[in-house]
């Protein structure tokens, strides 16, 4: 979450679960090893916040540049490459309460022949991850990780050997990057029935409210994915159909896809409503479309701050 201080986090009442990319603070391990500062110190998170730690870039989505002994990860220091052990000794060191399995994720463009390779590197470094996991008393949670493309076969194999394994959850790769709704549902149904009920199921990529909620009936129990952000890099403010009176007046409100507002649009340049009346965050009960709307036209950095307020508390709506 860019822009957020300690007292911006404090006004998250509900933030109970966050993604860290070991890409974003490559820079900052070995000033976490020295201080000995923990992943909720060093972000400001409330003591009961879950921390998932995993490599997967869901905002840049950077074109997979693995090889069979190591992953390519682009971070603050430029293209790194990490291996099974480097990875873990971060994990180790910081123990988030969960950890995605290092993998050899490519998204579905990449040919047969690749998906394979991916699917089979990625269970071998399940195992390493596993192995080198630290045995004490109370251990990260271990999510591995399903992929294979567009390729069902595939799909199937990853996630029947994954599951042979000592895990904790499950993350599903590959998905969320152009293939039809048709073949998503198809694959989910697919996980629903070879994956046990007892693993959680994290899926990346896929944000929009309505491919959530469809995946939320497939069996999916928790999102990763940039779509918030993106929707607010492009000053779109979230306002779900949740039966509030604030999106009766919208152009578009009896259309269940009319989910956001443009706030850099004229129109609410006098707009002294807030976003959504009655939402219980701190934009809303603070601030009004008109000012968040000047906040944008001046280029101002308060806009992108009240902008993840918001879309962290619609998230938790939905």
């Amino acid at each position: 979450m860019p822009h957020l201080t300690k007292d911006n986090c404090e006004k998250l009442s509900d933030l109970k679960l966050v993604g860290v990319n070991y890409a974003d603070l490559f820079s900052s391990l070995a000033a976490l090893e020295k201080t000995g500062t923990t992943f909720a110190e060093f972000l400001h998170l409330p003591n009961d916040s879950q921390v998932v730690f995993s490599v997967t870039d869901i905002i840049a989505n950077p074109i997979a540049r693995n090889t069979a002994t190591h992953r390519s990860l682009e971070s603050t220091n430029g293209r790194k490459k990490i291996t099974p052990r480097e990875y873990m000794a971060a994990v180790n060191t910081y123990k988030p309460s969960s950890f995605v399995a290092l993998a050899d994720e490519v998204d579905g463009t990449f040919g047969a022949k690749r998906q394979q390779n991916a699917m089979e590197n990625s269970i071998v470094w399940l195992d390493e991850c596993l192995s080198l996991r630290d045995p004490s008393s109370s251990p990260s949670r271990i999510f591995g990780v399903l992929c294979g493309g567009d390729i069902p076969r595939l799909r199937e194999t990853s996630a029947v050997e994954t599951c042979k394994r000592s895990i904790d959850g499950v993350v599903i790769s590959g998905l969320g990057g152009g293939e039809t709704l048709e073949f998503r549902h198809q694959v989910l149904e697919l996980y629903a029935k070879v994956v046990p009920t007892a693993l959680p199921r994290l899926l990346l990529n896929v944000g929009n409210p309505l491919e959530v909620l469809a995946a939320v009936a497939s069996g999916v129990d928790a999102f990763m994915s940039s779509y918030p952000y993106i929707v607010s890099k492009f000053a779109y403010a979230l306002v779900f159909w949740i039966g509030s009176p604030s999106t009766s007046n919208e152009p578009g409100s009896s259309d269940k896809s009319a989910t956001k507002i443009n706030l850099r649009d004229k129109k609410y340049d006098r707009d002294m409503r807030p976003l959504l009346p009655g939402c219980p965050c701190f934009a809303c009960t603070h601030h009004s479309r008109a000012y968040i709307n000047h906040l944008l036209n001046v280029h101002e950095m308060l806009a992108n701050i009240l902008f993840v307020l918001i879309r962290q508390t619609y998230r938790s709506i939905l």
